[in-house]
């Protein structure tokens, strides 16, 4: 998993982790103008698609539970008619730590041992 320079916050790819000192507002300012993008073209591209961003938001969470779980046959169950992003981020922030939960084939696994090898 590649680390990214707060410096190059513009040339971030998938999977990678960023590192920020949270004590250094520049930098800050730097990464929420970077999510500020993100979020700027996925509005667009849910737009373009149809698809609602609040319920895209629940099939999202639906999907991450339903990969946590072990992936249990069924597939995921179906999410909520629609998930606030507000709702969205407390239960982001909420799920904890994946690799100390043993979250099976979650993408966030192994991020800690990353960071603490860095």
């Amino acid at each position: 998993m590649p680390f990214v320079a707060p410096e190059s916050f513009g040339q971030i790819q998938p999977g990678a982790v960023v590192l920020v000192d949270v004590d250094d507002e520049r930098r800050l300012d730097q990464l929420a103008d970077e999510l500020g993008d993100v979020a700027y073209y996925w509005a667009r591209l849910c737009v373009v698609t149809g698809v609602v961003p609040s319920t895209l938001l629940a099939r999202s969470q639906a999907h991450i539970e339903w990969r946590r779980a072990g992936r249990p046959a069924g597939g995921p169950a179906p999410g909520a008619v629609a998930v606030t992003l507000e709702e969205y981020a407390a239960w982001a922030v909420g799920a904890g730590d994946p690799a100390a939960a043993g979250w099976p084939d979650d993408q966030s696994l192994g991020v800690a041992d990353a960071i603490a090898a860095a």
